[in-house]
């Protein structure tokens, strides 16, 4: 009789754990559908090269700034708040390189906002990293 009841206790501390088990395995899964929240992400090395658009010849001292924030999902919307950011200058050969915030696992952080301007220039307005693409100077004479 004994043996049976320490059975029974086993068997619903392990029913116990299941169903708190499936619970949080059904709360990770709403936060990832919702938005709020990456599963896993890679925020690497972002790198890239400014360049003088009518020219062609790299610009050198321009100002590459990076912004992380952190979204929120609320009833009325999404809304974000200010995290990080980072602000470096070019090369002499217009190159730039913004390190990344690295291994996001379970990460509310979004993907950086990049910001490039110079004196004398028009500014590359904020813009969400995607990668780098090859540009074609034949694009901006279209």
């Amino acid at each position: 009789m004994e043996t049976e009841q320490t059975m029974i206790r086993v068997i619903r501390r392990i029913y116990v754990l299941w169903r708190i088990y499936v619970l949080g395995l059904m709360i990770l899964i709403c936060l990832n559908c919702t938005g709020c929240v990456s599963m896993l992400r890679y925020d690497g090395l972002y790198e890239g090269r400014v360049i003088d658009a009518a020219s062609g010849n790299p610009i050198e001292g321009a100002v590459a700034h990076g912004t992380w924030s952190r979204i929120h999902v609320t009833p009325g919307g999404q809304s974000t708040e200010y995290l990080d950011s980072y602000e470096v200058l070019t090369d002499k050969d217009g190159n730039f390189r913004i390190p990344g915030k690295g291994l996001l696992i379970l990460s509310n952080i979004d993907v950086i906002s990049l910001t490039i301007f110079k004196a004398g220039y028009e500014q590359w307005e904020p813009h969400t990293w995607h990668g780098l693409r090859k540009w074609n100077y034949d694009d901006s004479l279209t």
